[in-house]
């Protein structure tokens, strides 16, 4: 998790592209939402990565969260405001497995939903950081999703290895990774100067599902797109995003040849929950979207900018002010219209 700009959101559509790539023209930030990412004895931290798994026997919807800190959660939203949360706990041998890594920096998690896997993208760290970054497989007790004990984690080789790892650095990689039904994409979190400032340029890369095998790569300057720290597909040719820097939600449509035929940016804010009135510093970094095709953001609190000044903290109830400093992480809901 790297970040190097103040964050401002406003929710506006921005001028761009001739066409729509998908059927909506905008989004409605959800009345009941943003929500802490807490019960009253339950709390995640530095929240990076969110999956959208499916309904629950009772018709709520289910996720997967990742912290960088090396936790994954399964949440569970009932009533469409309920949260429930249940730690996901790693076997030894997969505790084992990344204990050896220096930071367990998990990323983006992705669920498949064709093969019924699940994925985590992990930021290397340390002198040899190339030798941890990559995507890995996890895999549940019993092959079922539904257990909360992985068993199994498996690092996938994705080729050629020069193009994918040929701007990874030292905790930057792979923010952004997205599964449909034949392809792979994923999109670095930011391609860094020389002197490792952000050069507001990234990269994508389309990698077939079978073989593993990247056919296509682009740029996304020319898009507008600044930074990749979330992805998700609605489909082979359609491909939602969250540029943390450039403070957009995008929206990129392909052919059948990968070409990027249109895009679409909007911009984003971050609000204060329960204070609509009150914006602060936010960092969105991951995004998924259920059944109803609602997108769902997380923001992972910005240590150094997150908690708002003493004059807008005055304003705020007691319980609002403990959570902006105990870090905990807020989900944001959007409406497609």
């Amino acid at each position: 998790m790297t970040y190097n700009l103040l964050l401002v959101f406003s929710f506006t559509l921005l001028l761009g592209c001739s066409a729509n790539i998908s059927k909506y023209d905008s989004v409605k930030p959800d009345e009941q939402y943003p929500r802490w990412l807490q019960t009253e004895d339950y709390r995640t931290s530095q929240t990076s990565g969110i999956a959208f798994i499916g309904e629950d026997v009772n018709g709520s919807d289910e996720f997967l969260l990742a912290d960088d800190i090396g936790k994954i959660h399964r949440l569970i939203i009932s009533k469409d405001t309920i949260f429930t949360f249940t730690e996901i706990n790693f076997s030894e041998e997969v505790q084992a497995y990344i204990n050896n890594f220096p930071k367990m920096d998990f990323e983006e998690i992705t669920y498949d939903q064709f093969t019924k896997e699940v994925y985590i993208s992990i930021e290397g760290n340390g002198a040899d950081f190339l030798q941890y970054n990559g995507i890995y497989k996890l895999r549940f007790e019993d092959d079922n999703i539904k257990n909360n004990s992985v068993v199994g984690i498996e690092k996938i080789e994705i080729y050629p290895e020069e193009i994918f790892t040929n701007y990874v650095k030292e905790n930057i990689g792979y923010e952004g990774y997205a599964v449909s039904e034949n392809y792979l994409f994923l999109g670095l979190e930011a391609i860094l100067n020389p002197d490792k400032s952000f050069s507001n340029n990234t990269l994508v890369l389309v990698v077939t599902k079978n073989d593993l095998e990247i056919v296509k790569q682009f740029y996304t300057e020319d898009y507008k797109i600044g930074t990749i720290c979330g992805l998700y597909a609605e489909s082979d040719s359609v491909v939602w995003g969250i540029d943390r820097n450039n403070r957009t939600l995008f929206n990129l449509k392909f052919n059948d040849s990968l070409r990027v035929i249109s895009q679409k940016l909007i911009k984003l804010k971050t609000i204060i929950p329960n204070y609509n009135k009150f914006e602060y510093t936010g960092s969105l970094e991951s995004l998924t979207m259920n059944k109803s095709e609602s997108i769902f953001l997380i923001d992972d609190p910005w240590f150094s900018r997150f908690i708002p000044d003493s004059t807008t903290l005055q304003q705020l109830d007691d319980k609002t002010v403990a959570n902006f400093k105990e870090f905990i992480p807020i989900m944001y809901k959007l409406n497609l219209e």
